[in-house]
């Protein structure tokens, strides 16, 4: 068994046949935007063709989609982590300063 999906434009006549798929899935190609369609499906066996089921209209997306935003950038996070790298550059010297050098004894021999 597999089944016969064909397809219309919303207020055409005339059935195109898409496919004959033998799984529950198939993929549409050649869809226009901006297009409302119509499918449906009928199931084929060794009986013959069954009626067929209409399935509800399908919209494409629109002929122009609007543009995607640009990405921001999260400027409170970026200062946060520059007074961070800041603060512990300040923090490293101040322990750089507070160490005493060590100076080690030299032998007499």
């Amino acid at each position: 068994m597999h089944y016969v999906v064909e397809r219309r434009e919303c207020g055409e006549q005339h059935w195109e046949q898409i496919g004959e798929p033998t799984d529950t899935k198939l993929r549409v190609y050649g869809l226009r935007n901006g297009v409302q369609y119509e499918f449906r499906v009928s199931a084929r066996n060794v009986a013959g063709l069954g009626m067929p089921l209409h399935g509800n209209r399908v919209n494409t997306p629109p002929l122009c989609l609007p543009a995607p935003c640009a990405p921001r950038a999260d400027t409170a996070n970026l200062r946060a982590k520059r007074m961070l790298k800041e603060k512990a550059k300040r923090v490293m010297k101040e322990k750089a300063k507070k160490r005493k050098p060590r100076h080690r004894a030299k032998k007499r021999g």
